[in-house]
């Protein structure tokens, strides 16, 4: 019980954002949360177990600003979760004997992610300096070299040299950090410290959006210098 409280505060905490970032490792979250109530589940094998994954959908629900998007904790996350939890109830009253073979197989795994994380964050360098990140593409999208992006000459010679820097910085220092921004349809812009390495990932998700044939030269460079 104390284990999962303890994991369920951690998604509270900025420490698993190294795994949404650049190539996005968020999937490791469900595990997290797929792993822990079921250990849940085989480790207290109570009826008001079922009330747990519940009561953190509805915190869920209240983190997230209780707008259109966060009702998914509810209509989405909690049913998923309680089916969990019961699996895991299940399990635990079926093999009694070895329920807390069970229980803590489950939660190992439900530490690999928060594991994971706090070696990514370990890994992190200090700020790169302003006047270095002034000329990275934190602002612009490589996409913009595409064929049909009908970019301006003098943006285009732009993104250019500021894919020449991100290519000197990605061999240089990979884990320094700079600041990007997560745009959001709905406005709720996030600002966010990540990686070198990271941005690169990010620039060439917008590369890969835009078809096979967008850039192969640039693509192919990222992909060696990371």
């Amino acid at each position: 019980m104390g284990i999962y409280a303890a994991l369920v505060l951690s998604l509270a905490t900025p420490l698993y954002r190294p795994l949404s970032s650049g190539r996005d490792d968020s999937w490791a979250l469900l595990v997290l949360l797929a792993a822990a109530h079921l250990g849940l589940g085989a480790a207290i094998r109570r009826p008001w177990v079922l009330t747990l994954p519940v009561a953190l959908s509805i915190l869920a629900f209240a983190a997230a600003g209780a707008d259109d998007l966060a009702w998914l904790a509810i209509l989405i996350g909690a049913p998923a979760l309680v089916a969990l939890t019961a699996v895991g109830w299940a399990l635990g009253r079926a093999f009694q004997q070895q329920s807390d073979v069970i229980a803590a197989v489950c939660t190992f795994v439900a530490l690999l992610p928060a594991a994971w994380a706090a070696v990514e964050t370990t890994r992190r360098g200090p700020p790169l300096p302003a006047s270095v990140q002034r000329q990275l593409p934190t602002k612009i999208s490589l996409g913009n070299l595409c064929p049909g992006a009908e970019t301006p000459e003098t943006v285009e010679q732009d993104v250019r040299r500021r894919a020449e820097i991100l290519i000197r910085e990605l061999r240089r220092r990979p884990t320094h950090l700079v600041t990007y921004t997560y745009y959001s349809s709905d406005g709720d812009d996030e600002r966010r410290e990540i990686t070198i390495r990271e941005l690169a990932e990010e620039q060439l998700k917008d590369i890969e959006s835009n078809g096979p044939r967008c850039a192969p030269d640039l693509e192919r460079r990222l992909r060696s210098a990371m």
